[in-house]
């Protein structure tokens, strides 16, 4: 048989600049967003309570206070067709019965002195008032455990040594991450995982990907490109947010004149809301005030003829 020899050279090379594409992509994806999260959300949040304080607080009461008045009016709306009674009737039965659930509540918080005792007699009660003599809890039956090969808990054992944090001066966010994955990965039994992992931590010693093997380095860039896509998800998202780049911002003058008409427009729309329904609630609990017709019966008189 005769051997031919395959210049693999230019695969490799084609392999490792898709790597180091995806790496360069993820960096900068994770930085962006590492921005985001860490520096432009606080200084935004901090910024805009400094400016605004005052308006979002009434924003938000006044949110909470139409979704309370949606809630009484779904409830009494359901009486009314439900049960066919008046709008009187109903909202007459839905304070009623929110009074009594307040009550219920107010007294579960504060139990008398009448149900503590009765708590300390009664028939479960065994005498022991620190609970030394209750019974133990019945023992739940453990899960068996997943056979562990010898090539799992080797990887595994080589991945302690470099990403355990109590074996690490200086732990790094890409190192702890990788910890958590493997600590998933081992728990799973995923061989191929904590081969990954182990490869990526090879590679950050070395600062080469001369000695990875093609397979695994094509495999790393799978994985790397499925959790660039999420990161990209993430930050699509994250752009519509408007603290989006804020700490590097320079027009806040413009910023906060626009955001106060966005404030003012949102409120003037749910006084407006809340106006309307509170005047139905008002209505129905006038008619409710209403003093009830009394219904006269016909008498029934027998017919002399029968």
């Amino acid at each position: 048989m005769a051997l031919v020899l395959v210049d693999g050279r230019q695969i490799r090379r084609e392999i490792k600049q898709d790597y180091e594409k995806v790496v360069r992509d993820l960096a900068k994806a994770r930085e962006e967003l590492d921005r985001f999260q860490q520096q432009d959300t606080p200084r935004f949040s901090r910024w805009i309570n400094s400016q605004f304080g005052a308006l979002l607080t009434e924003l938000r009461e006044t949110s909470q206070k139409i979704q309370e008045c949606d809630n009484r009016l779904a409830e009494m709306e359901t009486e009314v067709i439900f049960l066919g009674v008046s709008p009187g009737r109903a909202y007459q039965r839905v304070m009623n019965r929110r009074q009594q659930e307040q009550q219920a509540e107010e007294e579960e918080e504060e139990p008398s002195e009448g149900r503590r005792h009765e708590q300390r007699s009664g028939p479960d009660y065994n005498g022991d008032p620190f609970g030394e003599n209750e019974a133990p809890p019945a023992r739940r039956r453990q899960p068996k455990r997943r056979e562990i090969g010898a090539r799992l808990k080797e990887i595994y054992r080589a991945l302690v040594r470099r990403l355990h944090p109590d074996m690490q001066t200086t732990v790094s966010r890409k190192k702890l991450e990788w910890w958590h994955q493997a600590q998933e990965a081992y728990q799973k039994g995923d061989e191929e995982q904590l081969e990954v992992i182990l490869t990526l931590c090879e590679i950050e010693e070395a600062g080469t990907v001369e000695k990875t093997s093609l397979s695994v380095l094509q495999r790393i860039t799978r994985q790397f490109k499925k959790t660039l896509r999420q990161l990209k998800r993430q930050l699509e998202q994250s752009r519509k947010d408007p603290a989006w780049r804020f700490s590097v911002r320079k027009d806040l003058a413009t910023l906060a004149a626009s955001m106060k008409q966005q404030f003012m427009r949102d409120l003037n729309r749910m006084r407006e809301e809340l106006q309307m329904l509170e005047e139905q609630l008002a209505a129905w609990a006038a008619q409710a005030r209403r003093p009830r017709r009394p219904v006269y019966r016909r008498k029934h008189t027998a017919d002399p003829f029968f």
